[in-house]
């Protein structure tokens, strides 16, 4: 491999050109991962909210949880063939400021995707992922408990963290 040099084009504007590319000027799309919503956990037409377990959807429009206000404005599930296949959006599961639980039909691995705000911030937020098998028997990703367990003591951090970063200490 043979190194090219331009005298004329510093390091800082190669760089520049290099993330203008990854940006997306050249007509390439990165897709930005959404954020893990830990308090939410779904299951196969179920899903666990800060330990309320729902089979019906759910409003979600400035609910205050331990001191965090959350409000969903749009949500949505997507599925996956296989873990090296890309997430696809499932039409006819988008929900306007609630979340729905979704029982699928085909084998797959299956998320929900939440464009919310959480204390004043927005953002693009997901679920954590539960799999359907070729058996139609869904694969829990981490006990009931456990999990509700977890999604709560990972959304107190994160709220913590957020009131330190917003209090400058």
């Amino acid at each position: 491999m043979t190194a090219v040099s331009n005298p004329t084009r510093s390091p800082a504007a190669a760089l520049l050109a290099v993330l203008l590319l990854l940006a997306g000027v050249s007509g390439l799309h990165a897709q930005e991962e959404p954020m893990r919503f830990a308090p939410l956990m779904v299951g196969d037409g179920t899903m666990s909210v800060g330990g309320i377990t729902v089979t019906d959807c759910f409003p979600v429009e400035g609910l205050m949880f331990e001191g965090v206000t959350y409000t969903v404005h749009e949500s949505h599930w997507q599925r996956r063939a296989a873990a090296d296949s890309a997430w696809e959006n499932i039409a006819g599961t988008e929900a306007m400021g609630e979340v729905c639980p979704y029982s699928p039909e085909q084998p797959g691995d299956y998320r929900m995707i939440i464009d919310g705000t959480i204390d004043g911030e927005r953002g693009m937020y997901r679920s954590n992922v539960f799999t359907k098998t070729d058996d139609g028997e869904p694969v829990p990703a981490l006990p009931g408990m456990a999990a509700v367990w977890l999604g709560l003591l990972l959304a107190g951090l994160l709220a913590r963290a957020r009131r330190r970063i917003t209090n400058g200490s």
